[in-house]
C-alpha cells in the first residue's frame, strides 16, 4: 500500500509483511510520509525480526504495481571496444551504438519468478524473447549468471532505484504519490 492511501495512524490496519508487526501510517507536516513500525505493547504480534529496508520495501511496491503487461522506454545503450590502429601505433578505444532508445512492450509478466537459476524481479516476454528486469541498489548487484546468461535468447535490463530515495522526498512539493512517482520511474527512467 501506498502510506498516502490509508488512514493516518495506527487505523490504517496495515502489517508489516517481514515481521508482522502493526504499522502505523505517518502523515506529518515536517517529514516525508511513511510507515513506522508500531512499538509500544506490540511485542506479541511481532512473529519475526524485520528484515526490510527501503529497497526492499521498493521492491515490493513495484512488483505490486506492475500488471501483466509493462510498457517500458529502454535508453539509448552504447558499448566500447579497444583496437589496435597501426596508422597511430597504439590502441584506441571506439564507441559504438548497440541499440537506439525505444519503447517495449512486456507481455505476460511475471514477478519474482526464477530465471536461469536465479529469482529476478520481473519476467515477461518481448515477442519470442524471454525479457527481466532485475532491480539493484546498494548492497544488490546483478548476479554473474545474468551479466553473461547462457541463453542469448534473451533480454536482461538492471533497474537502479538508488536515485528513488531522492525522488521520494520531492513527493510533497509534486502533490504525488509514492507509487506513480515509482511506477513513472520504472517505465521512463
Amino acid at each position: 500500500m501506498d502510506v498516502a492511501d490509508v488512514p493516518r495512524g495506527k487505523h490504517c490496519g496495515c502489517i508489516c509483511p517481514s515481521c508482522k508487526t502493526p504499522l502505523i501510517a505517518r502523515h506529518g507536516e515536517v517529514k516525508e510520509w511513511h510507515f513506522a513500525h508500531a512499538s509500544h505493547a506490540v511485542y506479541d504480534k511481532t512473529k519475526t525480526k524485520c528484515e526490510y529496508s527501503f529497497y526492499v520495501s521498493v521492491r515490493m511496491m513495484a512488483r505490486q504495481i506492475i500488471g501483466s503487461r509493462l510498457e517500458i522506454e529502454l535508453p539509448d545503450y552504447w558499448d566500447k571496444v579497444k583496437r589496435y590502429d597501426p596508422r597511430i601505433g597504439r590502441s584506441r578505444v571506439q564507441s559504438f551504438s548497440i541499440t537506439k532508445r525505444k519503447k517495449v512492450v512486456l507481455t505476460d509478466v511475471e514477478v519474482e519468478r526464477n530465471f536461469l537459476n536465479v529469482p529476478v524481479d520481473i519476467f515477461g516476454h518481448i515477442g519470442d524473447f524471454a525479457f527481466i528486469l532485475y532491480f539493484t541498489h546498494p548492497g544488490r548487484d546483478v548476479p554473474p549468471e545474468l551479466v553473461e546468461p547462457k541463453d542469448n535468447h534473451c533480454g536482461i535490463v538492471a533497474v537502479s532505484l538508488d536515485r528513488l530515495p531522492a525522488l521520494f522526498k520531492k513527493i510533497k512539493k509534486s502533490q504525488d504519490s509514492y507509487q506513480a512517482v515509482l511506477h513513472r520511474y520504472l517505465v521512463t527512467d
